[in-house]
């Protein structure tokens, strides 16, 4: 289901939103456990810049993510 937003910074914070949630998961994951410290530290970072280029730079949306848009 898609939103509607006031603009694009009301938009890309409600997706950061959403998406912390899921950095919340990924962290009690036995995947997350199995990275090195220096991943572990740079493990939101990483998350954080991914969706903010996905969402700033090509405009897709998280309900939008798949191989062909964010490859």
């Amino acid at each position: 289901m898609l939103v509607e937003y006031e603009d694009q910074e009301d938009r890309l914070e409600a997706i950061h939103q959403r998406a912390s949630g899921w950095f919340d998961d990924f962290v009690h994951s036995p995947q997350y456990q199995a990275l090195n410290k220096g991943q572990k530290e740079r493990a939101t970072a990483i998350i954080r810049n991914f969706i903010y280029y996905s969402c700033r730079h090509i405009g897709v949306s998280p309900e939008e993510w798949g191989y062909s848009t964010v490859a």
